[in-house]
């Protein structure tokens, strides 16, 4: 069985237990800055978006209010008082 080589392998056809980014110095500072740098585009990014996301928590507030009157509003039903059987009328004698 063969197997396919990268660019950074070795003689042996073994990867390199340190990787390259992290040999030396100069190597270690670049490749921490670079972390940064893309951390600091998504912070960037994402912190432009944030009002939006304020903005959604916001009406997603006012929304469960809402669901919640809607919900009350349904279970107690409030038309139908003319359902109730309270307060029962007396039996008349006509009705027997």
């Amino acid at each position: 069985m063969s197997r396919s080589r990268s660019a950074t392998s070795t003689d042996a056809g073994r990867r390199p237990i340190v990787p390259d980014r992290w040999r030396g110095r100069e190597n270690v500072k670049r490749t921490v800055a670079s972390a940064g740098e893309r951390h600091w585009h998504a912070a960037r990014y994402h912190g432009l978006r944030s009002p939006y996301l304020a903005c959604a928590a916001a009406w997603a507030v006012v929304g469960v209010f809402r669901l919640i009157g809607y919900q009350i509003h349904w279970w107690w039903w409030l038309e139908s008082h003319h359902l109730a059987p309270w307060p029962r009328r007396p039996a008349t004698a006509a009705s027997s």
